[in-house]
């Protein structure tokens, strides 16, 4: 990563001529950057998954969600009533 390219949309990097190699080399910082963030951001997603997996039981979530709409189907008069 060339360090000493002005960033991205920067008055000195908008200021550079089109094919100048600095040009070029801040959007590769760009890119590399973002590359970067995007993979830690999954990294960091992935974990936060696994933690929410791990924090209940969700075989009896389910079940109980399953028992409840069962209950509901069976006894229509239990839903409540949605006025406006």
């Amino acid at each position: 990563m060339d360090t000493s390219a002005p960033a991205l949309g920067t008055p000195a990097w908008c200021a550079l001529h089109d094919d100048h190699p600095d040009k070029l080399a801040g959007v590769l910082n760009a890119a590399e950057g973002l590359a970067y963030g995007i993979c830690w951001e999954q990294a960091a997603m992935a974990e936060a998954a696994k933690a929410v997996a791990a924090a209940a039981d969700w075989a009896r979530v389910a079940t109980r969600h399953r028992e409840r709409a069962d209950f509901t189907a069976a006894h229509p008069w239990t839903k409540r009533a949605v006025t406006a």
